[in-house]
């Protein structure tokens, strides 16, 4: 820290301060997964999560049925859902990700906010 950071950090309130140490930390992992079932999302968030854990459980299902099947015709169908499943929960696991993305850049960009707002 240099000078000028201590010198804000006197001069600011102490809510202002408050609100700007439970900011300024980077948020973990799990701290952004539990902001994520805060947001305006929360509901796409939730069905998202159920809807994959449910193309999962198929794609094990699946890939037990590819090893259990004795026709080529029938490995070939079941490779392929289990293939597809898999790109499915992919693209839901992707998405999750933009969104928590998203909410650590709204984050970081409050925190600047209030930086600029402060520094006035």
């Amino acid at each position: 820290m240099n000078d000028i950071d201590d010198k804000i950090r006197q001069a600011l309130s102490a809510e202002d301060q408050k609100l700007i140490n439970e900011i300024s930390d980077d948020p973990s992992l799990f701290e952004l997964i539990s902001l994520s079932f805060k947001s305006k999302l929360k509901y796409y968030i939730m069905l998202v999560w159920l809807v994959q854990g449910f193309i999962f459980s198929f794609a094990i299902y699946s890939a037990f049925q590819y090893f259990d099947s004795q026709e080529v015709l029938e490995r070939i169908t079941w490779a392929t859902v289990f293939l597809l499943s898999i790109i499915v929960v992919s693209f839901a696991k992707i998405w999750y990700w933009l969104e928590l993305s998203k909410i650590d850049i709204k984050r970081d960009i409050k925190r600047l906010e209030l930086r600029i707002l402060n520094n006035k």
